[in-house]
Formats: C-alpha cells, sequence, structure tokens
C-alpha cells in the first residue's frame, strides 16, 4: 500500500471517528434539554406549592407561559387563554407566568380580570438550563406531574 493511500485512509478514519464524536454530543445535549425541561418545571411546581401555598389536586393542567422565546408560540399561548379562558378556568387549568419582566405591560395585554385571577400564577428564578422559550403543558393526575407538552405554533392547543 502506497503512503499516500494510506494517508487518505488514515484520514477518512479519523472524519468518521470525528463525525461520530460531535453526533453523540449532540444526541447527548439534545437529550438533557427535555429533561431540564421536565425539571425546570417540576422545581417551578414546587415553587408555587412553597409560595402560594398550591395544592396541585385543584387542577388539571399547568400551563407554563413565558414571556421571551418564540413569539409565536407565546403569541399563540396567549391567543388560547384570552378566548378560552371561562372553559379553561372551569377545567381546572392553571397559568404559570415565568419570569415576567414587566407585570404591568402583561396585565394590560390579557386585562385585569384574568391578571387577577386565582388561575394566574408568577414565578421567577426556577427555570434552569435551557430557558423556556415556548409555552409548556403539563397534565395533573391524582395531584401529581404527569405528561409534559412543548407547545408550538404548528400544534395548537386546542
Amino acid at each position: 500500500m502506497e503512503f499516500s493511500t494510506w494517508l487518505a485512509l488514515s484520514k477518512c478514519i479519523v472524519m468518521k471517528f470525528c463525525i461520530s464524536i460531535i453526533f453523540v454530543i449532540v444526541s447527548m445535549a439534545f437529550a438533557g434539554c427535555g429533561a431540564t425541561q421536565a425539571e425546570s418545571a417540576i422545581d417551578c411546581i414546587q415553587q408555587l406549592q412553597e409560595g402560594h401555598g398550591f395544592d396541585l389536586t385543584s387542577c388539571s393542567r399547568i400551563v407554563f407561559l413565558p414571556e421571551t422565546g418564540c413569539a409565536g408560540c407565546i403569541s399563540s399561548g396567549l391567543k388560547y387563554l384570552l378566548e378560552h379562558k371561562q372553559e379553561l378556568f372551569e377545567m381546572n387549568y392553571i397559568f404559570v407566568f415565568v419570569d415576567v419582566l414587566d407585570q404591568k405591560k402583561l396585565r394590560n395585554k390579557i386585562g385585569s380580570d384574568i391578571f387577577n385571577s386565582e388561575r394566574i400564577y408568577f414565578v421567577e428564578g426556577c427555570w434552569r438550563g435551557q430557558a423556556l422559550t415556548r409555552p409548556l403543558e403539563v397534565a395533573i393526575i391524582n395531584g401529581k406531574p404527569s405528561e409534559i407538552d412543548v407547545w408550538s405554533p404548528e400544534r395548537s392547543p386546542d
């Protein structure tokens, strides 16, 4: 085998190895994101329980709404809340606004009746790791967090 052929073969093997390592690292990073979102949701729920005496048996779903992130996702989440507030509140939905920078601006956007509702909560600093950029819905079954679903513009909460 000639040296140039051996060198080309070696480069190819090294390149495949590097690509494999990069793939593993990226896969681990994305796998961690989902766990971080779930852990952060649990942390926020615990903050609600400790700070507000919140009882998980009093709700069927908790929807976390970030103030910043995917603009279309957040807009669709707010629109959904505004259009379906009565039925959502009757179905024991809780809406939690995460890390709101300007509560006065939010009150003007959603209205004082919703803003001051007993079904609206605010939490700060409980989201860790990857920032919450899309509304996140947590189903509550038998007083415990169950499945978690991230909203997107393509997947309307309806």
